[in-house]
């Protein structure tokens, strides 16, 4: 599991468009929070690897990224911008946002912001989104196994990221 999350984290700081947060809290609703908080460690780091993969690519990634589910040039430019203003810290209030860290990340590149900079501001940005989604998603399965089974939970689970991801898509 600890490889899955390690790749999830590098992959969604890429290209990919689904974030780790999904398969965090599956893990801290059926396993607990400490063993979601292990793998936190894991996307964190494979985010890192991917921050600097971005890092390099720098402004020439913008084009490519504008083809995934809600990204447009407004978006790379907002990015853009708070990087610019707030430097590799602008990634830490976008973690909370919904806009993508992969955005960050090549703009912190294209800007020539410092990278051993921008992996340490993804260590604090990523793993402190990570944590905080991890901790509400074991609090409320555990209120939900007081009253619904394991497969209700599941279900419920499923529709928050289904609906999550589809108002984010669609709006």
């Amino acid at each position: 599991m600890t490889g899955i999350a390690l790749a999830w984290g590098l992959a969604e700081a890429t290209l990919f468009f689904v974030i780790p947060d999904v398969l965090l809290t599956w893990v801290a609703i059926r396993r607990g929070a400490g063993r979601a908080l292990r793998l936190a460690g894991w996307a964190t780091a494979g985010a890192a690897v991917g921050g600097l993969l971005m890092w390099a690519w720098g402004a020439g990634a913008a084009s490519a990224m504008q083809r995934l589910p809600a990204i447009d040039a407004a978006l790379v430019a907002d990015a853009r911008a708070a990087v610019a203003a707030d430097g590799n810290a602008a990634l830490v209030a976008g973690a909370f946002t919904g806009v993508p860290y992969k955005l960050y990340a090549s703009a912190a590149g294209a800007l020539g912001e410092h990278p051993a900079a921008l992996a340490a501001w993804t260590v604090i940005g990523r793993a402190s989104r990570f944590v905080l989604a991890i901790v509400l998603a074991a609090g409320i399965g555990r209120l939900l196994a007081l009253r619904l089974s394991g497969r209700s939970i599941a279900w419920i689970w499923a529709a928050f990221w289904a609906t999550t991801y589809a108002t984010y898509w669609l709006a």
